[in-house]
């Protein structure tokens, strides 16, 4: 790499942290003002709310997510295959094949020192 180019990835670098800072202060204001926003329309027991030409401001109800845990499943269904037996090997097989794979691109990863 040419020590032009070196210059321009340390320009660059420096450019990125301090947007991303930047970036970080703003994120932090804006949580805090969703924040306000979600207690005025909790205390004023507003489930929707418009400010025209703004905004349709929505509460949602309290939910739960269920996940598994893959690394179990995937054990679960070893042992299923251990066993050999014809249900085993069926309930494995059908279990496998609900798996799902997502593959994720690579990125740049940048650590402020």
């Amino acid at each position: 790499m040419r020590e032009s180019d070196l210059d321009y990835l340390r320009i660059l670098t420096t450019d990125y942290l301090e947007y991303n800072s930047d970036l970080k202060a703003l994120e932090e204001r804006a949580k805090a003002s969703r924040d306000s926003i979600a207690e005025l329309m909790t205390a004023a027991q507003l489930k929707s709310h418009t400010i025209k030409g703004i905004a349709t401001l929505k509460m949602t109800a309290e939910s739960e997510r269920y996940s598994y845990d893959t690394n179990a499943i995937d054990n679960l269904v070893l042992e299923l295959i251990d066993q050999n037996t014809e249900a085993t090997d069926a309930i494995a097989r059908r279990i496998r094949n609900y798996k799902k794979v997502t593959t994720v691109k690579s990125f740049l990863r940048i650590e402020k020192e």
